[in-house]
Parts: C-alpha cells; sequence; structure tokens
C-alpha cells in the first residue's frame, strides 16, 4: 500500500494542502504589500515574502504527492496517469526551489532548512517520474523503447539513492531532526524502484551496448500542465460593531 490513509482522509488531505496554498498566497499579494516597510523589514525570515511563496507552491506539491499515493492504490489508475502525477509533483517541488534559492534568507535557520527539505522532496519526486516513465516507455515494441526504459529505471535508482543522501543533510542541518519514517509513496517506491532497476537492467542489458544513442543522454521527462492551483480565498466581510465597546458586566 502506498498510502496510510483511507481515500476519504487522503482527498480531505489533499484539499489542506490547497487551502494552505490559499491562505499563503492571499499573504503575499494582500497583506504583505500593506505592511509599511520599516515594519516589514523586521519580519522575521519565515514571514517574508520569498519564503510564504515557497511554502504556497510547496503546499501544491505534497497535495499533488497524495494525489499520486490515490493513484498508486487505485486499480483503476493508469500507468500515465502516476506518471504525470510524478511529474507534475517534480515541477512543483522544482519552482518552489527557485523560489527560495536565490534569497538572502536561505542561507541560515529555518529557510535554509527548508531549502534542504524541498530538494530532497524534488528528488524523491524525479526518482518516482522516471520510475513511471519508464514503465510507460517500456510498452512500446522497438528496442529503443526498451533500453530507453532501462536508462530511466537505471536513472530514478541512482535519484533514489541522491534523495536519502538529501533527507540526511536535511536532518543534520540546524534545528538536528530525526530522519523521518518511509511514509505514502516513497514507501512503496523506495524498494521497488531499486528491484525494477535490476531486474530489467538483467533483461534488457545488451540493448544498452546495441542502442549506444540512447545512453549517451537521459531521456527527457514530459511537461505537464499542473492540476492543482491554490484555493481562492478572501477575508470575510466585517459585521458593523464588531470592534464596538462592549458594556462592563461589572460595571455599576
Amino acid at each position: 500500500m502506498a498510502s496510510v490513509w483511507s481515500p476519504v482522509v487522503a482527498r480531505e488531505m489533499r484539499l489542506t494542502c490547497c487551502k494552505a496554498s490559499g491562505y499563503l498566497e492571499f499573504c503575499t499579494r494582500e497583506i504583505l504589500p500593506r505592511i509599511p516597510l520599516d515594519v516589514k523589514s523586521k519580519l522575521p525570515d519565515d514571514m517574508q515574502e520569498s519564503v510564504l511563496q515557497t511554502l504556497s507552491i510547496q503546499a501544491l506539491g505534497q497535495g499533488t504527492e497524495i494525489q499520486l499515493g490515490l493513484a498508486v492504490n487505485s486499480k483503476k489508475a493508469t500507468l500515465s496517469v502516476k506518471r504525470r502525477l510524478a511529474c507534475e509533483q517534480v515541477i512543483y517541488f522544482s519552482q518552489a526551489y527557485q523560489c527560495l534559492s536565490g534569497c538572502d534568507v536561505v542561507s541560515h535557520g529555518c529557510a535554509k532548512k527548508l531549502l534542504l527539505f524541498i530538494f530532497w522532496k524534488f528528488l524523491e519526486a524525479k526518482a518516482a517520474a522516471y520510475y513511471y516513465h519508464g514503465l510507460v516507455t517500456e510498452k512500446g515494441s522497438e528496442p529503443a523503447c526498451h533500453a530507453s526504459a532501462v536508462c530511466c529505471f537505471l536513472a530514478a535508482s541512482e535519484i533514489l539513492g541522491e534523495s536519502k543522501k538529501a533527507c540526511l543533510s536535511f536532518c543534520l542541518s540546524p534545528p538536528v531532526t530525526r530522519a523521518p519514517p518511509m511514509w505514502g509513496v516513497m514507501k512503496h517506491l523506495s524498494q521497488k524502484i531499486p528491484e525494477i532497476a535490476f531486474k530489467k537492467s538483467q533483461m534488457y542489458g545488451y540493448l544498452l551496448k546495441e542502442e549506444e544513442k540512447v545512453m549517451q543522454s537521459l531521456p527527457e521527462l514530459p511537461d505537464f500542465q499542473l492540476s492543482l492551483i491554490p484555493e481562492e480565498f478572501e477575508l470575510p466581510e466585517m459585521e458593523a460593531g464588531s470592534f464596538a465597546r462592549k458594556p462592563d458586566p461589572f460595571a455599576y
């Protein structure tokens, strides 16, 4: 099983991710621009615009990860659907990484640890994307398709190893945290990817020698339009008299 939650709970968590993204997007669009510069300069690092934007994108990436977990557990979800979700997840975490990596606040503290977390999740997503891209490519009948699929499986296995190192870097970055247990879709893929990479390289290893052009460059992942967007959020209308002074119940 790729998910520790029921489908209903997982869907609710995906919607929660979209809501969280919407709240953060609202903050950067409507609230921060209204704060005076002298006040804004005193805000903590995790309240800076770049950090809030990064967290908004990260929420969508993790919502997509939940979607992928649902797809892996569903008998109706095709390999193409799983590949698409994994590729979308790569795009979200890539955007989040780019949004934060060029900021001054990333040199220390929570922002630095957040960047390491996003890089770790990006590598996990990329490993999953190459794995499912390999499974889809393998459906082709040409020898080049099988050779390309093996390249994808080997790349997925290598990137998965890099993601484990990235996880360790994240955990050791102050404040030091314990390594989280494998969960969700990566608990499933952390075992599946090395197994398939070894099995398929044994089956089609001879093709890699024949298809030298395939080995010269790693197949590109397909580009997809992103599915999840921040949920629209607006502050509720303020009721008349909300700030009216209430009578003191102890006054005589």
